[in-house]
Order: structure tokens, then sequence, then C-alpha cells
């Protein structure tokens, strides 16, 4: 198994295991009361093979009838398997007292996984994506949620793996992916199985926050698989061979096969010899001591591997037909072939491969890693604390699902039958999640339906047998008679039947979330209006009409497999709690016997250190080789597995307390001179900081001369006890506890750096306010300058405009009196003479007496001012104002 983990400040990897291994067997052994895991649990396997437990995946939701169980056991006939009296499921007899069920060993696995990512990542980690095949069906899938519970995981999703490897795939080659829809085939061969998938990669447009967003997305369009076809097919296979090899030896009369032990070791060396054979032509499989101390060996070669295998590479293929037909289509709109899987590295396979596609195969994924890459990533993205850029994933309903139920008729001649009402749910690669609803007519009182698999034709007979239990679920539905009641007095409400709201999760998993039955009730409005009266008289009125739903109670039946009950499930957490115990105390007992250890020995190094030696006496040196002594005997002749961890931390807090003071006159020894040197670089900085301060004192300055005079008696102070301390410090021995401690040092630096830090920070407010008062001042002036400016403008305009309202004036009297003359008979000429003298002449004598052109007169007044206006309209897009705006903008930033 490949566990990857994301999580605050580490990016999204693959977990290593205690090895510094990406890779860990997906393997549990228990001896003694103790559990193992990956390596250990194999190598454990190999002597005791009853009590190793791996390809538990095989055997995960299934009865004991179930085929794939009983292949399971021809192949590993050493396991005692019984059924579970409630469940029928399998169940392992480990001793005489013990069994363990698949969803318990499972979840050991699974718990085994997530120490792993908590200690890679060096945090608490409690959700997961979890791969499965594609072929889990409904039970398969519950079975494994449950096993994640017991380990105390939440699991944010089942994702399929051909969705994983797509979606590891599409995530970092989203600019590659476009509108136009681009077809892949995924062959995936790994060590059970081997799945073959059809995704098409396009980017969609979406409206799920409220508006549209274009996001790339992956869609499974077809699946093949076959659930044998896989590395552990090939490593049965070459097992049984090397055990028929050893037969043909005769060197004993006890059948091989009959020996759990000898087999164990020939599978173990079988899985060796096939990984070389993949690189290699030929290779030497060797055995020691296979049984009665017979050692084993003969030369093993590809071809010899080939042959073995020949039925095997007959169906390497078969699933990539199956997946064409699922997805109804051809090679020819496959654009691009992706390898995938450790078992495409076979040469047959890939040469088997070449041959049916013709074209080249693509290989750029990690094989090992692309379906836990992907799984992480969508964990990511389901996670609240992470966010990732959005892909979407659709994955295909494999397995179609219809919904079957009775019905009551009545036929023509009045007699009551009742049929079976069968109708599609979710079929063949329907795209998932999905919600859906069917409706239920003509029921007058409680009802049963029930989710089946059908329209199973793209399934072989063989594997049909494999899918389990075709009746999913059962579905009882009451109390629908009293509400049908409560409505049927209403004239104006009629019955729409029941609806069931269907859900395919993310998980694949099919649920019943609401029952309700639904009414139409048809409100008429009595109000019309008067002046359309007539017409509506004639038109008719379309009436309008509420939707009632009313809630139904409905009880649901899993009829596949029955799920772990409360009580079973609160038993085998209590087993695994308990098991989880025992390997808390013995990963305890181990870490406090290593840490006595090493302590002892670092103790008995540093004895005859120099630098240790000299910060102890020679009695004190006696008393910590003698303390040594006696724990390193105590650890050779009583410590065993059994004893107790109390012993063994206070054997090493005896130690630790007896040594304390040594280790803390040696540390101070070794971080003094480090202080020292930091106290140093601290005073000559301050020193020179006094000495430029000084010369910023007075009315112009930062500092007052009492601040000045605080620092240089600060220094003086530190300077003086520094000098004593170190004079203090050479007259005393290494062996006693130093007066000069790092810890005072520091002390001293840090009330120096205070009083230093104080007056910087005055200096830079300071500088900072006079910069500013600056940038104010010239602000000020500049605004001055320019409504000076303004002004000086505006008043040589005025002067001008005065002056052409002078002339102005000037030509109309003379008009006037031109009109005078000719028409005499209609004026009095004493008037017209005295009007004339009245307009002309004191008009001429106020301009005269007006130094800047302004006259008294009304009229000439609102002139001037009308034209201040026009000139204030145009100064606000005139040049003239444009500086003021920039200065007052100027004021608003500061």
């Amino acid at each position: 198994m490949k566990i990857a983990v994301v999580s605050p400040g580490v990016p999204m990897e693959i977990a290593l295991n205690k090895e510094s291994k990406r890779k860990t067997a997906a393997v549990v052994a228990l001896r003694n009361g103790e559990r193992h895991f990956g390596s250990d649990a194999v190598s454990l396997g190999v002597r005791y093979p009853q009590s190793c437990y791996s390809f538990l995946l095989d055997l995960l939701g299934k009865r004991v009838e179930h085929p794939q169980v009983q292949l399971f056991m021809a192949r590993f006939p050493h396991y005692q398997i019984q059924a579970h009296p409630e469940r029928g499921t399998v169940m392992f007899q480990h001793d005489e007292n013990t069994v363990y069920t698949v969803e318990e060993l499972i979840g050991m696995i699974l718990e085994h996984a997530k120490s792993i990512a908590e200690t890679y990542t060096e945090q608490k980690i409690k959700d997961a994506v979890v791969t499965v095949p594609v072929y889990f069906n409904q039970a398969e899938r519950r079975a494994l949620l449950e096993a994640a519970s017991l380990a105390q995981i939440q699991v944010l999703q089942l994702i399929s793996e051909p969705m994983a490897v797509a979606l590891n795939y599409g995530m970092f080659r989203r600019k590659e992916i476009n509108g136009t829809a681009r077809n892949l085939m995924f062959y995936d061969m790994g060590s059970q199985d081997t799945t073959v998938s059809i995704v098409s990669f396009q980017v969609i447009k979406t409206k799920e926050r409220g508006f549209t967003e274009t996001h790339p997305q992956a869609q499974i369009l077809g699946i093949g698989y076959d659930r044998n076809l896989g590395g552990k097919s090939v490593q049965i296979k070459l097992r049984d061979h090397l055990a028929d090899k050893f037969n043909e030896l005769k060197k004993t009369k006890t059948d091989v096969r009959t020996v759990p032990r000898a087999m164990a070791k020939l599978a173990k060396e079988a899985e060796r010899v096939k990984t070389v054979l993949s690189a290699n032509s030929q290779i030497y499989a060797q055995v020691e001591n296979v049984m009665e101390d017979i050692d084993f060996r003969v030369e093993v070669t590809r071809d010899t591997l080939e042959s073995l295998n020949a039925d095997f590479f007959l169906h390497v293929t078969e699933p990539i037909d199956m997946s064409l037909k699922t997805a109804a289509m051809t090679m020819s709109e496959i654009d691009e072939i992706i390898l995938v899987g450790a078992g495409t590295r076979v040469p047959k396979v890939q040469e088997k491969l070449q041959t049916y596609f013709g074209r080249e195969l693509g290989r750029n994924l990690n094989t090992d890693e692309a379906a836990a890459m992907g799984a992480v990533y969508r964990a990511a993205d389901l996670s609240t604390g992470f966010k990732v850029k959005k892909f979407i994933t659709k994955d295909g309903v494999l397995f179609p699902i219809d919904v079957d139920f009775e019905r009551e008729y009545e036929n023509d001649e009045g007699e009551k039958g009742v049929k079976q009402v069968k109708r599609t749910l979710f079929s063949k690669m329907n795209p998932y999640p999905q919600k859906k609803i069917m409706t239920f007519n003509k029921h007058t009182g409680d009802f049963t339906f029930f989710a089946n698999l059908n329209e199973l034709d793209h399934i072989s007979k063989e594997e049909m047998a494999r899918i389990g239990s075709l009746n999913l679920t059962e579905v009882k539905v009451k109390g629908l008679a009293p509400i049908l009641e409560k409505y049927a007095q209403q004239s104006n409400v009629e019955s729409k039947g029941v609806k069931a709201h269907f859900n395919l999760d993310d998980s694949g998993l099919l649920g019943v979330s609401t029952v309700e039955a639904v009414f139409e009730q048809t409100i008429t409005d009595k109000k019309k209006d008067k002046e359309d009266k007539k017409k509506k008289e004639k038109a008719a009125k379309k009436p309008k009409i509420e939707t009632i739903k009313e809630p139904l109670e409905f009880v649901t039946k899993i009829v596949d497999l029955t799920p772990m009950s409360e009580e079973l499930i609160t038993e085998s957490m209590a087993k695994l709690k308990a098991l989880n115990d025992v390997d808390e105390l013995k990963t305890a007992k181990e870490t406090a016997l290593n840490s006595l250890e090493t302590f002892v020995i670092d103790v008995r190094d540093k004895l005859y250190q120099e630098l240790w030696e000299k910060s102890s006496t020679e009695e004190e040196r006696e008393k910590f080789s003698a303390k040594c002594s006696e724990i390193s005997d105590w650890i050779d002749e009583e410590v065993s597995p059994d004893t107790e961890l109390e012993p063994l931390e206070t054997r090493l807090k005896e130690l630790k307390d007896l040594t304390s003071s040594w280790f803390a006159r040696v540390r101070e020894h070794v971080d003094r001179p480090e202080a020292l040197g930091a106290l140093n670089q601290m005073m000559n900085t301050s020193h020179n900081f006094l000495g430029k301060a000084k010369n910023k004192t007075g009315e112009d300055g930062f500092f007052t001369e009492k601040e000045l005079e605080t620092l240089e008696k600060k220094i003086q102070d530190i300077t003086k006890w520094r000098d004593d301390k170190l004079a203090d410090q050479d007259l005393q021995p290494m062996s006693e506890m130093p007066k000069m401690t790092a810890s005072s040092i520091a002390e001293k630096a840090l009330e120096l750096d205070r009083e230093v830090k104080y007056l910087i920070n005055k200096a830079k407010i300071a500088q900072a306010e006079k910069e500013r008062e600056k940038r104010l001042k010239e602000a000020e002036e500049k605004k001055a300058k320019e409504e000076a400016e303004k002004k000086k403008k505006k008043k040589d305009k005025k002067k001008k405009k005065a002056k052409k309202d002078d002339a102005t004036s000037a030509t109309e009297d003379t008009e006037e009196d031109s009109k005078g003359e000719e028409q005499p008979e209609e004026t009095n000429d004493d008037e017209t003479e005295e009007n004339s003298t009245t307009d002309e002449t004191p008009l001429n004598e106020e301009v005269e007496n007006q130094p800047d052109g302004k006259t008294p007169d009304n009229d000439n007044e609102q002139i001037i001012v009308e034209e201040e206006g026009e000139e204030d309209s145009l100064s606000q897009d005139g040049a003239a104002e444009v500086p003021v705006e920039e200065e007052n903008t100027g004021h608003s930033e500061l």
C-alpha cells in the first residue's frame, strides 16, 4: 500500500515508513499478543504463516461461500476460516480463544497506515480518502467503511482506483485540457487485479455559486476489469512450480505443500524471482532449509515463467474489450493509452499490449503512486483546511441499479391482481455522484420497494458469480393511507403520487434520503379587475397551483449483507484497543530501555573526555562509573521482554539525577564563551551609539543629557560587573558550579539592549516628526504661492474686463444721442439734454476715479460678478487650478 499525506507545512507527497520506504506491505501478523506490520509481518509470516494475514481485500464484505473466498482458501490452505454466526462473513480462527474478522484485520492495517502518516507529518490525522477497486459492490464498500471506523478514521470519500489515477493525471496537466473532449485509456495492472478505464477530460461550465465558472472535468466513460489478473496470480503459479521442483528432488517423503512454513518460504522466494525476471532472462531460486534441513536451488528462466502463466497472458487484453463495450466506443476514439501499476512492467504484458494496440504506450505516470497521489489531492479538496484548484470528477456506475415493486391492478372483468413493476434508477455508466427522484403512483396504502442490480449484460458469466447478491435494499413506506384520507375531502387537491429521493454519493453508496406524498392544490383568485371584467369572463383564467409535500415514514433494510451491529462494532473496537494498549506499552518499554542504554554509554564515554573530566572531581567520576556498571549489569542479567516499564524509567531517572550537576557545569562552560562574546559585541555597539548620540542633543537633537548619562552609566556598570565576574571565575576550579553563568550574562546584555533600543526608537519618532513638519511647511508654502498667483491672474483679468465695459458704455451713449436728434418731436428738449448729461458725465467720472477699473454702477458690478463666476467655473478644469488640486491630494495622503 502507498500512503500519501497533505498537512500544514507538508506538501502532497508519499509518507515514508520506519524503513524510509515509500511502499508498505498491507500485511498484519499477530504473535504472542503482539502485532507486527509491513516487512516485519512478512518476515514473521515466513516462520508462522498461520499468524500472518495478507490479501484481505479478496475477503472483505463476502460470505464464506463466495467464489473469491473459496479461491483464497485453496491458495492458502493453512488458514482456519469459519463463518460469522450472525453475518456469515469470513472469520479467522487465530488460536483456541481468539478469532478475527476481516474488518478487524483491515482496521489494524488502516490504523498502522494512520500511524505512519502521523509519524511522517508529526501531526494528528483523522480524515482520509481511501481508494477502492472499481468492482467493489455496495456490501464491500460498506465493509471497508466499517473497517475504517474501527481504526477511528473518518473517511471523506471512497474513490475508485481509476478515478484517482485519472485525477492524478489531470491535476498536473490542467493547461492541456480544453473545451474539446479528449478520451484516454488507463491500463492498470496491480498485484491483485487489472482495471481498464476510459476517461474523458474536458473543460466544462458550472454554476454552483451563483455565477458561471469553468473547471476541468474527468468523467469515466467505460470500465473493464479482471479481479484475479494481477501479480499475485503470477507469484502463486511460480510458488507452486517451485514446490513441484522441490518434490521432484525426493529428498523427503513429506509433500512440501502440506507444510505451511515451507510454502511460505517458497512464496517469498517466488516474489523475488518474479521481480528479477522482469529485467533479466534467468535467475536461480534458492531457499535455505525449506524443510527438514533441506536446501533448495533451481534455475528459473523468463521463458519458464511465461509458459507457467500462459493462460494468464491470454486474459491480458480482455478488460480492454470490456471497457470499450461499456463505453460503446472503438479504439479509434481513444486519443492516448497510459500504463499504470507495477504489473505493466512485466515484458510479456507490454508485448501483448503493444501487439493489441499497435501504437505507442504512454508511460508518463508513476505506476506505483498515481492512485495514492490522486486520492490525496481529493482529500485536500474535500478538507476545509486546504484550498486547491477545483477539478471535477464523475465516476461511472458499473453495476446498473433498478427499483422493483408490486402494484395492485384491476382488469376489464373487474378482477384484482398484483403485477411486478420494474424501473431503471441508475443505468450503466451513469455518472455519479447523482440524485434522482422516483414517483410511485396508484398506491393507497403502505407499500414496499426494492433496489436491485440489473441489466448486467456486460458482465461475464464467471464474474456474475463473484458480484454477490443482486438484491441491495428493501424500503418499507408507512403512513400513506391517513394522509390520502386527509386530503380526499378537499375537492381542489389532487394527489401526484409518492416521491422517493435516491442518492448515489461520492463513495458509490446508494441511499434513500426522503419519501414524501405530493399533492397539488388549486387556488382560485376571486378578485377581479373592474376595467378588464368583460375580457376576463371571455378568456379562460389559469388557476394557481400550490404543491403540498407530506413526509412519510420509511424503513430501509439492507439485504445484500448484514452490516455490523453497534454491539459488534463496540466489541471489535474493544479488541483493537486492547491490542493498541499492548503495542503502546511495548513501544514505551523499548523506548525506555533504549534511552537507558544510550545514556549509560554516553556517561561512560564522557568520563574520559577532557572538558567533562575537568568539570568533575575524581570522587564524582568514581560514583558515575559505579552507577553505570550497576545499571549495565542489571540490564544484562534481569531485563527481559516481560520487564515492567517502571523499573526502566526509575533507573534512568536515578542516573540522570546523579549526573545532573555535572551536565549543568559542562553546559555552563560550553555556553559561557558564546554568551560573553554576544555581551562584548553589544557593549561595543552601545559605545559607538553613545558617541554618535552625544552630537544629537540640544534643541536640534533627539536626546537629553540625562538620557545619555543613564546609558553611559549602564555601560560602565555592566563593564565593571563583567570584569569582576571574570576575575572571580578565573580563580574558581571547573569542577565547581560557575559563578558567572550564561543566563546572567544574557540578562545583562538584555538590560543594555533595552536602553539602546529605547533611545533608537525615540530618535526614529523624532526624525519622523521633523520630516512630517517639513513636508507640511513645504506644502503650505506651495499652496500660498499658487493662491497668490491665482489672485493676481484674476485681478489682471478684471482690469481688462472693466476697460472693455467702459468702451462699450461710451458707444451706447453715443447711439442714444443720435436717436434723440432723429426724433425731436417725441422727446422734450430740456429732458433730453438733462438725461443725456445725467447718463454720461457721472459714469465717465466714476470710471476715471477707480484705479482698478471697477465702478459703483450696479449694472457694471453685476457684469463683473458674472465674469468671476465664469472664471471660477472654467478654472475648475483649467490649468491654473491643477496644482492646487494636487497639493490638496497631497495633504489627504499625508
